[in-house]
């Protein structure tokens, strides 16, 4: 199965202003999510697409490919990720001849993920596409916060369940298990890609992670923190 590695990284974020470039750990963010991908053993090829000659820079500079820049149009606050990635599928198709089976998709804001996850997960999708007709396995993580310990307030500020549900008790080993996608890991076949345009196809299957590799970066703090775990990382590997 031919699998392109595809690594996203517009240039304006606004949680984290110039985020997918900026250092951490001693290098750029988005060289954490190549060299990830470098040292798997499943991608065919390991290609970014940005707007930000930074970003394409620094993903060059890592060992990925930046054959193109992506139009204006598609990096606004308000572009589908989708839209995207079937342009980054059809100017390697035009320009290339280039036609993968599945698109491996990245997001530099998951530098946590390891080589043994993206090859767990495609692993996991070539399996399931040929023994379930899978279209997509995504990564995911046990729930941190659990969806029935969630609450809204109505219009005078009193607490009310956020969902319904007839579950009296509240220890959170009692919970039934929950999961949360956590953004490291996305494989989804082409022709899904092309036909129902979401990641998240009928056929979707989970592939779990553990939470320590699922932190993605958003907002200021979530970026200190996972340069801190990076840090101690790589003083564990001295």
């Amino acid at each position: 199965m031919k699998v392109l590695g595809l690594i996203t990284a517009r240039g304006g974020s606004k949680g984290v202003p110039g985020k997918n470039w900026k250092m951490i750990a001693g290098r750029p963010l988005i060289a954490w999510t190549v060299a990830a991908a470098r040292a798997c053993s499943c991608l065919d090829r390991i290609v970014v697409s940005t707007d930000h000659e930074e970003i394409a820079e620094a993903a060059r500079n890592a060992g990925a490919e930046v054959p193109f820049m992506r139009p204006e149009e598609l990096s606004r606050d308000d572009s589908p990720h989708i839209d995207c990635v079937l342009h980054a599928l059809d100017w390697l198709e035009r320009e290339q001849g280039y036609v993968p089976d599945c698109v491996c998709l990245l997001q530099p804001t998951s530098p946590l993920r390891l080589p043994e996850d993206i090859d767990g997960a495609v692993a996991m999708a070539e399996r399931l596409m040929r023994e379930k007709g899978a279209a997509a396995v995504i990564s995911v993580t046990d729930c941190p916060h659990h969806p029935y310990l969630a609450r809204k307030q109505d219009e005078s500020g009193r607490l009310l369940p956020f969902m319904e549900h007839d579950i009296a008790y509240q220890r959170r080993q009692d919970l039934p298990p929950a999961l949360a996608t956590n953004g490291a890991v996305y494989v989804n076949s082409v022709r899904s890609l092309r036909e129902d345009k979401t990641f998240y196809p009928a056929e979707c299957y989970g592939y779990h992670m553990p939470q320590e590799r699922s932190l993605e970066i958003d907002t200021p703090w979530e970026f200190s923190l996972v340069e801190a775990v990076l840090q101690m990382q790589q003083e564990k590997g001295a």
